[in-house]
């Protein structure tokens, strides 16, 4: 309570305060915060939501007008009032030394620690004042973004390097939120379709522009009557019929079927893998009878074969649909399968992307992978997962093609 009394008397007094280009200004702020909230110590905060109407304006606001950032602004600022609801004096300045040596020369976050910690006897007060600045600047975007939004009927594609998706579940492709799609190029780790094609020759008639990359999930495969009667028969053995009908719909997303591309400088591995292994035993939409379909499938085998036909040292982006248990962020268990903790092999394997969860969007560092998964048929979408150049290469490895003024 003091805090949002301290914000609101600040926020009061400092209307008009802003010098654009100078530390105190939004957009070195916003860099410095969002160096702040990803210290080691900090990263696990689950930023506290305050209830009031403009959490949805500013969720549909960040995810069509700022998709490519890893952490929307609004987003920076609830983490930040969740650690300092709690922090201490001496915590706090140790936290913006770790961020002075963490940033770039030259770079807003470092020059926003540099003046902080030059007054270390009111560093709190100071904190709490540049937070109220960033809070007007996002409340004074949002009533252009409302302005902007009153003259256009259909939401855009973010402008994103990449976004990461799964588990669309399309009825149709009459209208959907497009902002959760990059212009540039996106990966859809499976269900394209709600539930269609294995309940019987059902399809959807017209077609989007996304553009990317994807992989077949469990409600993609083609089943053209019902599956009880004669499954095996059913199943394209390779996925081929399925690929061909979500082309129809989909027709730049080049569907990978156990398959490498390469893009960038990395490698992107896309498996077929659509069932799950729970209990030593093989389920096929949670059904033993049709998962013993495929029983013969070596799925160990096939990964470590797509694995080993790339060079050592260029960095991985692995895909599938149903996870691998041992790198899966699904809070579902049953789903996926184990591999032996496949990827501790292949250090090369930087990105393991899966869907099939349904949970919320999640990323997690799993043996020194980073295991993302992000449905989006789910109402929590303020955790999209969309990256800027720069930001993804730092992940993978790779230098960033230019030095950027910030961080």
């Amino acid at each position: 309570m003091k805090l949002r009394l301290l914000i609101v008397g600040l926020l009061l007094l400092l209307v008009g305060c802003q010098n654009k280009g100078s530390y105190d200004s939004p957009h070195c702020i916003e860099s410095f915060f969002n160096k702040f909230i990803e210290l080691d110590a900090y990263k696990e905060v689950v930023p506290y939501f305050e209830t009031y109407e403009n959490i949805p304006k500013l969720i549909e606001f960040s995810r069509r007008y700022r998709g490519s950032s890893r952490n929307h602004d609004f987003i920076i600022v609830a983490k930040m009032k969740t650690i300092l609801e709690t922090i201490n004096i001496d915590t706090l300045i140790k936290s913006v030394e770790e961020v002075h040596e963490l940033s770039r020369e030259g770079s807003y976050s470092k020059l926003v620690a540099e003046k902080l910690l030059k007054k270390p006897e009111i560093i709190l007060k100071e904190v709490y004042r540049l937070l109220s600045i960033l809070i007007i600047d996002i409340n004074e975007q949002l009533k252009r973004y409302e302005t902007v939004k009153e003259k256009t009927l259909l939401s855009e594609y973010n402008d994103s390097y990449l976004s990461i998706i799964s588990d669309m579940h399309f009825y149709n492709l009459d209208s959907f939120e497009k902002s959760n799609f990059s212009n540039n190029f996106n990966i859809i780790a499976g269900d394209f379709v709600n539930n269609l094609f294995h309940r019987n020759y059902t399809r959807i008639n017209n077609k989007t522009n996304i553009m990317g990359i994807g992989v077949l999930g469990n409600h993609d495969v083609y089943l053209q009557t019902n599956p009880t009667k004669d499954l095996k028969y059913e199943i394209d053995t390779n996925f081929k019929k399925s690929i061909t009908m979500l082309n129809s719909m989909f027709p730049n997303v080049n569907i990978l079927n156990d398959e490498i591309v390469y893009k960038d400088g990395y490698a992107i591995i896309g498996m077929t893998l659509v069932y799950d292994v729970h209990q030593g035993k093989k389920k096929f939409f949670a059904n033993e009878f049709w998962g013993a379909e495929f029983k013969d499938d070596d799925y160990i085998n096939r990964a470590k074969n797509l694995l080993d036909q790339v060079d050592k040292d260029m960095p991985i982006v692995f895909i599938s649909h149903s996870p691998f248990k041992e790198y899966s962020v699904s809070n579902n268990k049953e789903i996926g399968v184990p591999t032996n903790n496949l990827f501790k092999n292949y250090p090369n394997v930087k990105v393991y992307i899966h869907g099939h969860g349904h949970g919320r969007p999640q990323k997690k560092i799993i043996g020194g992978v980073v295991c993302i998964s992000n449905p989006i048929n789910i109402a929590q979408t303020y955790s999209e997962f969309s990256y800027a150049e720069d930001e993804f290469m730092s992940i993978l490895g790779n230098k960033p093609k230019k030095e950027l003024t910030s961080d």
